[in-house]
């Protein structure tokens, strides 16, 4: 299942090549069995994933935003700059 490496690659290099066994294992034993099959497109959760990725771009947004202008301490210099003050 897992290969010898032979020489020395340091820590990273066992690793990298452990890794690269295993995944070449699962994929063969994957192959062989045959249930290594790709789903139809469906617009339907590419759809939400989106929409669910933009929500927490925005959320991210809000709370940055939060943090800037109510708990540091230069809070005035980022409100004059996010804010224009109608006079």
């Amino acid at each position: 299942m897992f290969t010898l490496v032979t020489g020395d690659l340091g820590i990273v290099g066992r690793w990298r090549a452990v890794c690269v066994t295993a995944l070449s294992d699962q994929t063969a034993t994957l192959q062989r069995s045959g249930s290594l099959s790709a789903g139809k497109f469906n617009i339907i959760p590419t759809v939400i994933n989106i929409g669910s990725g933009l929500a927490l771009m925005g959320v991210g947004a809000f709370f940055c935003d939060l943090v800037l202008l109510y708990f540091i301490k230069k809070s005035n210099f980022y409100r004059d700059k996010k804010f224009e003050e109608v006079k």
